[in-house]
């Protein structure tokens, strides 16, 4: 889960600053971030301030989504210490507010791991992740089947991290665990899945 990347501290190290002014310039100039946003208003979702925050991270991921919980609402966390150009903060800002919407809008569940494969394979898909520029940076030079092949890893990578989706024990074959069924079960409906930019005109 996201919860498990805050670590609570009030650090203004140059990362966290960096993050910050990375952030703001994203939310005033990404036409993409800028609709997900109205699109998420219009839903009646609140993003109340302090939703999108830049912290250090104790695991090597660029962010996460963090449901509420009964002392907290729901929050965007960017790990500053990771986010190392500005596309990159761009992408996990979409990413992660996708499954904002996905969860407010959509009413996903995310403890179902077919709900929870599907957000991802959205997120992925819709945000910058999967964009050749952002490939090229991770050293895979594939062209053909490129963008299919980078959504479909990330989605599978994400889910794994699921605690309700995980490979059962016992088992050697890492591929044919669950987590390997459940995002091609739902792949052809969820990587067609452009809600709310396919309302764009």
């Amino acid at each position: 889960g996201g919860s498990d990347l805050i670590l609570m501290a009030d650090d203004q190290s140059a990362a966290i600053r960096r993050c910050q002014r990375w952030t703001r310039d994203a939310f005033q100039k990404d036409s993409q971030l800028r609709f997900l946003v109205q699109a998420l208003q219009a839903s009646g979702c609140e993003i109340p301030e302090g939703f999108v925050r830049c912290v250090p991270c104790k695991q090597k991921a660029a962010g996460g989504f963090v449901p509420a919980s009964e002392d907290r609402p729901h929050m965007v966390v960017l790990c500053a210490d990771r986010l190392k150009f500005k596309t990159l903060v761009r992408s996990t800002l979409i990413h992660e507010f996708i499954h904002y919407f996905d969860l407010c809008s959509k009413k996903m569940v995310f403890t179902d791991c077919k709900q929870h494969a599907c957000s991802e394979i959205r997120a992925a898909n819709l945000s910058y992740d999967c964009d050749f520029s952002m490939e090229l940076r991770r050293g895979n030079f594939q062209l053909r089947g490129a963008r299919e092949a980078c959504v479909r890893r990330r989605a599978k990578l994400a889910v794994q991290f699921n605690p309700n989706c995980r490979t059962p024990e016992g088992s050697t074959d890492s591929s044919a665990g669950p987590v390997i069924d459940v995002v091609d079960a739902v792949w052809h409906t969820c990587y067609e899945d452009r809600a709310p930019f396919d309302s764009k005109t």
